[in-house]
């Protein structure tokens, strides 16, 4: 039995404490364990700047049963580099991010269905060039399109459950064609720099006839 003088202040320790969690500042978890080009989900998001980001990491099994919940993708370095507003499993808001080497500049382009793309950013953005990640899942690459700068490196990043391939139908050195497709395996990565402008079509030839074909657009760096 607790002495009755000290049931008192076990009370005033137990209230002491609850107003402490209630006034403590909600601490921004994301994902314990990052891979470059999957996908992450929650039903909470917060700011950091330009660049949105989720908390709390869950399943997406889980999650796509909420009305609204985010969807996350980082880069190698852990940054994020697609983030997306789900309302009943519909894309409502899509938010891009383009980082600039050994700087804290970023760039983030908005895409709102129905309405042309807005870009806002850093000023001090230079024209260096970029990683972008494209992922490999439910056989098809995400995202599709990707518009780069002669310079910057694009990263296949599978993340679906069997191998695909990759094979261009621009024959140049280094770019695996329909000849000689580049195998990537499960979790496996595959890099390539484009060194010249022009609109580089890509599929995985292994599932060509279900749709999986990528556009890479290469323009000139300004």
């Amino acid at each position: 039995m607790i002495p009755r003088d000290r049931r008192a202040d076990l009370r005033r320790a137990v209230s002491l404490i609850a107003c402490l969690v209630l006034l403590a500042p909600a601490v921004q978890s994301r994902p314990e364990v990052i891979r470059a080009g999957m996908k992450y989900y929650s039903d909470e998001y917060f700011e950091n700047g330009l660049v949105k980001d989720i908390e709390s990491e869950k399943n997406y099994e889980e999650i796509y049963q909420h009305y609204t919940y985010y969807e996350a993708v980082y880069d190698s370095r852990g940054r994020v580099t697609v983030f997306k507003e789900y309302k009943q499993s519909a894309v409502i808001l899509e938010e891009r991010y383009r980082y600039v080497a050994d700087s804290p500049g970023v760039e983030r382009t908005v895409l709102v269905p129905g309405k042309p793309p807005q870009v806002t950013g850093s000023q001090d953005l230079e024209s260096e060039p970029e990683e972008h990640t494209v992922g490999m899942e439910g056989w098809e690459f995400d995202p599709v399109t990707l518009t780069i700068r002669v310079g910057d490196t694009v990263v296949w990043h599978n993340n679906d459950d069997t191998a695909h391939n990759i094979a261009f139908e621009i024959a140049l050195d280094g770019v695996p064609t329909m000849d000689k497709p580049r195998k990537v395996r499960m979790t496996e990565r595959w890099t390539l720099t484009f060194d010249k402008p022009g609109v580089y079509k890509y599929t995985c030839k292994i599932h060509r006839k279900y749709d999986m074909n990528g556009v890479i657009v290469v323009e000139d760096r300004e």
